[in-house]
């Protein structure tokens, strides 16, 4: 939770300054739309040449399509960031509850699992084997810091040790 709040402030600092940039690049864009309004003024009035119309005027272009870059490509970094933030809270919940967890239940399990595959069953040397693949879920840690996997072999081993499961 410590760093989680640590990285919200950096975040939030982060966040912060990003705005900033795009509220200084908009201010920036809205002026050089009004500049070049009052070019095309100018060329009406024919105040300017044509050529130095058309010079300014795609001079006044390319700075608008780097301001709107600039603009999209910080606001996708501060929607980033926000996405970040949240699976970042997220993880911290449920580790916080993995934490707790002191007996796998059904709930628990079906959380960690995230798919079961069971092969077709053979017979080697007189006995029957069949393969299961078991896929678990991202989950960082469960009982007592311990990975979710071992929680997990650890109580299928127990299960397939117990009696009238040996089908």
């Amino acid at each position: 939770r410590k760093v989680l709040g640590q990285m919200d402030m950096s975040s939030a600092n982060s966040k912060a300054n990003i705005d900033k940039k795009v509220a200084v690049l908009e201010k920036k864009l809205k002026e050089s739309d009004k500049q070049f309004i009052k070019l095309y003024g100018d060329w009406s009035k024919q105040m300017i040449s044509e050529q130095q119309f058309r010079l300014l005027s795609a001079h006044f272009e390319q700075e608008k399509k780097d301001y709107t870059e600039q603009i999209e490509k910080l606001k996708a970094m501060a929607e980033n960031l926000e996405n970040s933030t949240d699976k970042a809270e997220r993880l911290a919940d449920e580790m916080a509850e993995c934490a707790e967890i002191k007996e796998l239940t059904t709930d628990i399990v079906n959380r960690l699992i995230e798919k079961i595959e069971v092969s077709e069953p053979q017979t080697i040397n007189g006995e029957k084997v069949q393969n299961i693949r078991i896929g678990l879920r991202q989950i960082p840690c469960a009982g007592d810091g311990e990975p979710a996997v071992i929680l997990v072999q650890q109580h299928l081993g127990a299960l397939a040790q117990s009696p009238g499961d040996a089908e």
